[in-house]
């Protein structure tokens, strides 16, 4: 039986390239490049690359956005499920 701690809100590794985290990714201020990876949440003010996860947000984005729930922000179709994708 596996149960939720605070450890799996918390980043669980962030490299070049990518932000893989057990519940949410926050990137709020610097632009991301690459993955981002989280079970519940990534969100991100300008993001270039791929975000996985069940709730995607991102401001600015160049690439793909694969979940539940997926917005863009500055996109012609804002939100859009299961795969939301602006280039």
């Amino acid at each position: 039986i596996y149960t939720l701690s605070l450890h799996d809100a918390l980043p669980i590794w962030e490299g070049r390239g990518a932000q893989i985290a057990g519940l949410w990714n926050y990137n709020g201020q610097a632009a991301c490049q690459g993955v981002q990876l989280a079970v519940l949440l990534n969100n991100s003010e300008s993001m270039k690359g791929v975000q996985i996860g069940l709730v995607n947000i991102a401001g600015k984005m160049t690439g793909v956005q694969i979940g539940l729930v997926n917005v863009i922000k500055e996109s012609s179709v804002p939100f859009f499920p299961i795969i939301n994708a602006h280039f």
